[in-house]
């Protein structure tokens, strides 16, 4: 992503670099594709002059009107793919990604990476598992709300003022415009893949922990039967042991949630 596609809030491609750095040609920029992870070392950070000029001439999402910043700083799948498609043909895709993780850029699509607080994340396509369960919790959510309340599929989270993710699912009974993201959502459902389980597990649920009107968040496993529920209790959270068979008891809900629902057409 550019400088002149990113507006008023969005992540700025800025370089800080050492006083007596070496200048790159552009001849070095346009060197061939990037290295295997642990085979070599990045391109050197070039001087912010340089490179900013190298990337708008250059950059395939640089159009001098920023149509495409949109697409890059989406919560929607869709859109995601569509800006790590403009990326993919990019000859300048190398240095962006570099440049975005150096300064820990907090979320968009960066020379054809996601990256969220700096740190790329797995984009896989889902697993067909994946798609029906999060399909069937979201049925089973909806089912038992009342309005004002509403559950989302994909939903796009705003963390604080400078981080947004993506959950599964999620409910919130606050007033929201189509494309507002989420601010107050009191519960969070993620499904857990091979290529996500780390991040869902490590980050995000930690992260949801962290927001004041979350007060239950699901973890519901793609490869067998198993959900974890954590639920807040005054200022801590209540984990759940592994629910593998029956039901758990939701408390936002106000029911009992059957595994058998969850994993309809699933065959687990």
């Amino acid at each position: 992503m550019t400088r002149e596609g990113a507006g008023a809030g969005a992540p700025q491609l800025l370089v800080d670099v050492a006083p007596g750095a070496a200048v790159e040609t552009t001849a070095r920029l346009r060197r061939g594709p990037r290295p295997l992870a642990g085979s070599a070392r990045w391109p050197e950070v070039t001087p912010r002059d340089l490179v900013d000029a190298e990337i708008d001439q250059r950059a395939r999402c640089s159009d001098g009107r920023g149509s495409h910043t949109n697409l890059f700083f989406s919560d929607d799948a869709v859109d995601l793919a569509r800006a790590r498609a403009i990326c993919a043909a990019c000859t300048v895709r190398d240095l962006c990604l570099h440049r975005a993780v150096a300064r820990a850029e907090p979320y968009g699509v960066w020379g054809g990476e996601l990256l969220i607080d700096g740190v790329v994340v797995a984009m896989s396509p889902p697993s067909g598992h994946h798609s029906i369960i999060v399909g069937n919790a979201g049925y089973e959510i909806k089912r038992r709300l009342r309005s004002p309340c509403r559950v989302l599929v994909e939903a796009g989270l705003t963390l604080s003022n400078d981080t947004c993710i993506r959950a599964d699912a999620a409910v919130s009974c606050e007033k929201m415009s189509a494309k507002q993201l989420m601010r107050e959502p009191v519960l969070l459902v993620e499904v857990l893949s091979p290529s996500t389980r780390r991040d869902d597990l490590g980050f995000k649920v930690p992260a949801y922990q962290e927001l004041a009107s979350v007060r239950e968040i699901w973890a519901i496993d793609s490869e067998e039967r198993s959900v974890r529920v954590w639920r807040r209790s005054g200022e801590e959270w209540i984990n759940s042991l592994p629910v593998r068979t029956g039901r758990f008891r939701s408390e936002v809900l106000g029911d009992e949630v059957a595994l058998d629902d969850l994993y309809a057409d699933t065959g687990l």
